[in-house]
């Protein structure tokens, strides 16, 4: 069990305060494939939980904002395991998006997975699309 879980209720607790020497990093970096077209193409979400359920259920404790015209996101967080949930979206035409596979106009594409925060260590994650 994490520590910032509650066992009874789900709920999370706020962390305590951390000096930044007692924290890792995560740098996730969208990349956009290739054979897209860039101009409406944009990252679309970034959700983190505390275990792969968690994540399932949309149980998240961090959804920073995600900026269409920002692809680099640097999260500090306590050692530990995470899981995360990330999203491009497609605002072509209708065609467009459906011939890519995106689902329906606005329709979006998602991948997951875990990063594990070592104490003063930076771990870079490339959220793959294809």
């Amino acid at each position: 069990m994490h520590p910032h879980k509650q066992e009874k209720s789900g709920d999370i607790k706020p962390p305590e305060t951390f000096h930044e020497e007692q924290l890792g990093y995560v740098v996730f970096k969208y990349t956009i494939p290739l054979h897209l077209n860039t101009d409406c193409i944009f990252a679309s979400e970034l959700s983190l939980a505390y275990t792969s359920e968690d994540l399932y259920q949309g149980n998240y404790f961090l959804t920073p904002n995600v900026y269409k015209e920002q692809l680099t996101y640097r999260l500090s967080l306590e050692p530990g395991k995470y899981w995360y949930r990330c999203g491009i979206i497609c605002t072509c035409s209708d065609d467009y998006c459906r011939d890519y596979l995106f689902p329906g106009l606005n329709g979006g594409r998602y991948c997951s997975g875990y990063v594990v925060i070592e104490k003063g260590k930076t771990k870079n994650v490339f959220p793959s699309f294809y």
